[in-house]
C-alpha cells in the first residue's frame, strides 16, 4: 500500500556553500550520462578534472592513488596535502609518487589503510568494494558497520560475492542510502570501480558535510509556469528561488522536470540569484512489523525483506493513522511510511497505521453515517455493521476522502473501536 501524503514540511537542510555564480564545467563524454551533474559539480570546486582533450573518459577505472586524491580534495583540505607530500612517507611504495601527499592526508583522516607489507599499492585499480568501504569510512560509519549483525543483509542480488570484510561497511552504506541507485541489482564488488562511479559517491560525501552547494533545504512550493521554487532550510527559513530557463534539473541521477512537495533539493545559483542547478531525490520507504526502541526504529520493507534501523530526531513528524502522534503511539502499529533525510539517514516523516480489521466494504449509508464490513482477519472472519466516529479519518490514494466515496467491494483495512470506525483506508494494489 504505497501513500504519500503532503503533510507540513520539517526536517531540513541548511548551508551555503559555493561562491555563488562558480561556472558549471561540461564535458562532451559526460553528457546525458546518470552521473554528469555530481561530476561536473566536483569540476566546478575543482575535485575532479577533464583531460587536455576536453573529455572525463567515466568509463576509465580508478586507481588507489587517484581515488585518495579525490577523497583528499573533496572532504580536506588541498593545500595540507602538498605539504604532507614533503613529509616522511608511511607507506614504503609511495617515495616520488604524484599521489603521496594526497595519500597521506587520506590516511590522516583514517579513510585509507596500506597493506600488510607496509605498501599502499596507488597504481592499483580500485574495485567496487574497496570505493565503497572507503565511502562508509569517509562518512563515519565506521561504528554503524561495526555493528553490522551477522550476515548483513545488503540490497543486491550478488550479495554473497561480497568480501566479509566489506560486507558490513557496504550494510552501513546502504542503510544511510549513500548508496541508492548508485548499483542496481548487483554491485559487482571484484570489479573496477570506474572515475564515474567513484565521482558520484564522493559527491553524495561532500554533499552530506555541506561542501557542495550554495543552498539546500526541502520543497514546499512549486510553480512550474511561473519556474518559481520555494524552499525550507534547515534554520526554517523560507527562500523562494526562480529556476533559470536553461537550468540543468536531475532527479534520482537522471534529468527531469519533476519537483514536488517533501523532496529534498541541493542548489547551484547562477550570478543573479537564479537556479542554475537543481539535485532533487526523496527516499522512502513502506515497512512492517516496527519495532521502536529509544531513538530509532526497526523494521521489515515491505516486499523486499529488508530489515532497516532507522534514527528518529526531534524533527520528525510523526503520525497515526492520519493524526499527529509521538513515539509511543507507534506501539501496535502494522505498517509504517517512512520518509528519510537523504543527508543524515534519519526519518523525516513517519506514517503509521494501526488497524483491527482487514477486509472489504460491502455497503455504505452516507447520510446515516453507517457502512457493512466484510473482515477477513481471524480464522473465521465476521460481518460487521459499523458507525463512523465524528473525527473518523477515511484515506485512499493518499487523499482523505468522504463515505460517499467508499464504494461497495473495495478492500481496506480499519482501526474499530467497539462499533466506530476510527480509521480506515483503502488498500490501494488490492482493488
Amino acid at each position: 500500500m504505497r501513500r504519500r501524503r503532503w503533510f507540513a514540511i520539517a526536517g531540513l537542510l541548511a548551508g551555503v556553500f559555493l561562491l555563488v555564480g562558480a561556472v558549471l564545467p561540461a564535458f562532451p563524454d559526460l553528457a546525458g550520462h546518470v552521473y554528469e551533474l555530481p561530476i561536473r559539480l566536483l569540476a566546478r570546486r575543482g575535485v575532479v578534472q577533464g583531460f587536455p582533450d576536453g573529455s572525463f573518459r567515466p568509463f576509465q577505472f580508478l586507481t588507489r592513488g587517484e581515488l585518495a586524491k579525490l577523497l583528499a580534495v573533496a572532504l580536506g583540505d588541498a593545500g595540507e596535502a602538498a605539504r604532507l607530500a614533503a613529509a616522511l612517507p608511511r607507506f614504503s611504495d609511495l617515495a616520488g609518487h604524484w599521489s603521496r601527499g594526497y595519500v597521506e592526508m587520506a590516511a590522516e583522516l583514517g579513510l585509507v589503510q596500506g597493506y600488510p607489507d607496509g605498501t599502499f599499492k596507488p597504481d592499483q585499480p580500485v574495485t567496487r568494494a574497496e570505493l565503497v568501504v572507503l565511502a562508509a569510512r569517509a562518512a563515519g560509519l565506521a561504528e554503524k558497520a561495526g555493528q553490522a549483525p551477522p550476515d548483513a543483509p545488503v540490497p543486491y542480488r550478488d550479495a554473497g560475492e561480497i568480501p566479509p570484510w566489506a560486507r558490513p561497511y557496504v550494510w552501513a552504506a546502504a542503510e544511510e542510502g549513500l548508496l541508492d541507485g548508485l548499483f542496481p541489482g548487483r554491485l559487482l564488488p571484484n570489479r573496477g570501480a570506474t572515475r564515474a562511479e567513484a565521482a558520484a559517491l564522493v559527491a553524495r560525501l561532500a554533499a552530506r558535510q555541506g561542501r557542495f552547494y550554495d543552498l539546500s533545504g526541502t520543497v514546499v512550493a512549486w510553480d512550474p509556469e511561473e519556474r518559481l521554487l520555494t524552499v525550507e532550510t534547515g534554520a526554517g527559513e523560507r527562500k523562494t528561488l526562480r529556476l533559470a530557463p536553461d537550468a540543468l534539473v536531475v532527479r534520482g541521477g537522471a534529468p527531469s522536470e519533476e519537483i514536488r512537495p517533501l523532496d529534498q533539493v541541493w542548489a547551484g545559483l547562477g550570478p543573479r540569484g537564479e537556479v542554475e542547478f537543481l539535485d532533487v531525490r526523496f527516499q522512502d520507504l513502506l515497512g512492517e512489523s516496527p519495532r521502536v526502541e529509544g531513538n530509532q526504529i526497526t523494521l521489515v520493507e515491505k516486499g523486499k525483506e529488508a530489515v532497516h534501523t532507522i534514527s528518529l530526531t526531534p524533527a520528525t513528524r510523526i503520525f497515526v493513522n492520519g493524526r499527529p502522534a509521538t513515539v509511543q503511539d507507534l506501539h501496535g502499529a502494522q505498517w509504517v511510511y517512512v520518509v528519510r533525510d537523504l543527508s543524515t539517514g534519519a526519518a523525516r516523516i513517519l506514517d503509521a497505521v494501526r488497524y483491527t480489521h482487514y477486509g472489504m466494504v460491502i455497503w455504505t449509508d452516507p447520510k446515516e453515517g453507517w457502512l457493512g464490513f466484510q473482515a477477513e482477519d481471524g480464522e473465521d472472519g465476521r460481518y460487521l455493521e459499523l458507525r463512523l466516529a465524528p473525527d473518523a479519518v477515511l484515506f485512499y490514494q493518499g487523499r482523505r476522502i468522504t463515505l460517499a466515496e467508499l464504494r461497495p467491494g473495495m478492500r481496506a483495512v480499519i482501526e474499530v473501536d467497539g462499533e466506530t470506525v476510527q480509521y480506515l483506508q483503502v488498500d490501494d494494489e488490492n482493488l
